[in-house]
């Protein structure tokens, strides 16, 4: 049987099979996938049967935590493709031009534009300079957003607002008073947005979680866990 990965929920996990000295068959996520770990004596005709216990149990595990399939989210960025944010969407359009190492990008209507002197132009570039067009351009809404949240709210003040591609955190604030949120903030519905800058603002008087961090919390935004829950449940997609 050769089977090189599973499909659940639209992602393609990659499955390495192993036969060892067990006496018990064993399935677990690491970094690069799923290890499916069965009997060395096992013959080849019941390895599908194994293969679908594995994919049930793949599936139940990530239907109680939907974290564990983000990893494996793999985005592509290609001519004419659409970045869906939670209020607009931009299609990708690429254009080459003949200066040395310059690469750079803009938004014109709900296009992305980006300039570069070698076509393809590879992932990692792509998405660092679709990072920073998406951060400078809505930057200023986003302080905006968190000057009216503040003054609804707690009131306090803080040194500046920024904007960056933090893959682990959503946001967070330190002791200099910066408010730092993570550009996929953007793919999410604003209600959800508003959640997360309040819980940092909140930080700017309470920098731990303690319970009376999360009394001022609720006080000021009573049904913040059904938007957390919200955002513990499909954050997670919100990737590019």
């Amino acid at each position: 049987m050769s089977v090189s990965h599973v499909r659940i929920l639209g992602v393609d996990i990659p499955l390495k099979i192993i036969r060892e000295q067990r006496q018990n068959v064993r399935a677990s996520f690491t970094s690069k996938g799923i290890n499916l770990r069965i009997p060395s004596v096992i013959p080849e005709r019941d390895l599908p049967k194994h293969f679908d216990w594995c994919k049930k149990w793949a599936e139940k595990t990530i239907d109680r935590n939907p974290s564990v399939a983000y990893k494996f989210i793999k985005k592509t960025y290609d001519e004419g493709c659409t970045l869906e944010l939670y209020d607009q969407n931009y299609t990708l359009h690429f254009h080459q031009h003949h200066l040395k190492s310059r690469i750079r990008g803009e938004i014109v209507d709900h296009q992305i534009h980006i300039y570069t002197p070698v076509i393809p132009l590879d992932h990692h570039h792509t998405k660092k300079i679709i990072v920073h067009v998406l951060n400078h351009h809505y930057i200023q809404r986003i302080k905006e957003r968190v000057d009216y949240i503040n003054g609804l709210t707690i009131r306090q003040k803080y040194d500046r607002v920024v904007l960056k591609y933090l893959k682990s955190q959503w946001g967070n604030c330190g002791m200099n008073k910066t408010i730092k949120l993570s550009t996929r903030i953007l793919f999410l519905p604003q209600k959800v947005q508003n959640a997360i800058i309040l819980h940092e603002l909140v930080h700017l008087v309470h920098m731990d979680h303690s319970h009376r961090f999360y009394d001022l919390l609720y006080k000021h935004m009573p049904d913040y866990d059904k938007r957390d829950q919200w955002l513990k449940e499909n954050g997670g997609w919100m990737v590019f």
